[in-house]
């Protein structure tokens, strides 16, 4: 009976470490506009942890989309730029 205890207790170790974990981590994402609406493609994107200093840089894809991923939580500025538009920073967010 103690065998098949500890081959039990054993198999449930070993299921338990295949078990996936949560993750910490998020994303960042948005669309950029210009005032009437219409997309701004390549725009240049640097998102910002203010507490760890941390950015990360992308560029909006040809809909204006873009999307920074595995980001430690925290609070985090927005400065988008493009090409004869004036720079934008949002404040910081959590």
């Amino acid at each position: 009976m103690q065998r098949h205890l500890a081959a039990l207790a054993l198999y449930l170790l070993a299921l338990g470490s295949l078990a996936p974990a949560q993750s910490i981590y998020g994303s960042i994402s948005g669309k950029v506009l210009d005032p009437s609406g219409a997309v701004i493609p390549r725009a240049a994107v640097s998102v910002k942890n203010t507490e760890t200093g941390l950015a990360r840089q992308t560029e909006t894809d040809d809909t204006g989309f873009y999307r920074v991923a595995s980001l430690n939580v925290g609070p985090y500025t927005v400065e988008v730029a493009a090409n004869g538009f004036e720079k934008m920073n949002t404040p910081p967010r959590a």
